[in-house]
């Protein structure tokens, strides 16, 4: 009886070949990607997923059998091509997702858990951080903070004010990217052992809950900063923009690999 082999990877050149189309076909939706993380420093959390996606990529690639690929890539690129063709090249990040996936299919690479990796590129749309704002409630642990230790700090229109000096704060401060930063590591913690999606989201859950306290503590600093040290606001905005999402990319990049051998034990065990 003759077993048909399971088909391996497309060859690196027609691999690449695709790789340069889906390139050329997202140009638009790339150069507004790479626009947002330069000019949005809370959007850059998301940079961490783009090594972690091809690192646990590289680990199932070559497994599945059945992979999707052609349609689903072609379906991702009609999306974005309607998206900027409507004037709204931030939609079509949607469409990038989804060819993305698709070409996971390209590289065989086996398990949900892993091909959906490649959506935590993306960074959350900024409307959610509105519709899930702890901003204001962070400020007023903050200025109350500050009065307990001594300077009168205030929270009021969206600013911590002391005397005449004011560090405005938005709804990014809330901490929405720290909590999406920390689930996206755990779950391509579980995603690398090849983990179910339900496990992977489950993972996600536990991991995203650690980034909420992470975000109030920076926005508790930031309040009695203001009281306390000679910085200018504008100084301790750009901390505040960017202190969270570091702080909270060593952690989970610290807890990975301890992680990613619990779940490998967990596998191999059942």
């Amino acid at each position: 009886m003759t077993v048909a082999a399971r088909p391996g990877p497309p060859a690196r050149s027609t691999a690449a070949l695709v790789w340069l189309a889906l390139i050329v076909a997202s140009s638009a939706v790339l150069v507004d990607l790479l626009d947002h993380w330069w000019t949005s420093a809370w959007a850059r959390y998301s940079l961490v997923f783009v090594p972690l996606a091809l690192f646990v990529a590289h680990r199932g690639a070559g497994v599945a059998a059945r992979p999707i690929s052609a349609p689903v890539i072609g379906l991702g690129v009609l999306i974005e091509v309607l998206a900027v063709g409507g004037g709204f090249d931030r939609w079509g990040r949607i469409g990038l997702a989804v060819a993305l996936v698709g070409m996971t299919g390209i590289h065989r690479v086996g398990g949900w858990s892993r091909r959906l990796c490649v959506l935590w590129i993306v960074p959350i749309p900024a409307f959610l951080h509105a519709q899930l704002d702890l901003t204001a409630f962070w400020a007023q642990i903050g200025a109350a903070t500050s009065r307990l230790l001594g300077p009168e700090v205030r929270w009021a229109d969206s600013v911590l004010w002391i005397d005449s000096s004011g560090l405005p704060l938005f709804a990014p401060d809330g901490g929405l990217a720290v909590v999406a930063l920390l689930a996206g590591i755990g779950w391509h913690a579980s995603a690398y052992a090849g983990a179910s999606l339900r496990a992977a989201a489950l993972q996600a859950l536990r991991w995203g809950a650690l980034g909420i306290p992470i975000q109030a503590a920076a926005v508790v600093l930031a309040a009695v900063s203001l009281g306390w040290l000679p910085l200018e606001s504008s100084a301790l905005r750009t901390v505040l923009w960017n202190a969270p999402w570091i702080a909270g990319a060593a952690l989970g990049l610290a807890m990975l690999p301890r992680a990613i051998q619990q779940a490998d034990r967990r596998r191999e065990a059942r």
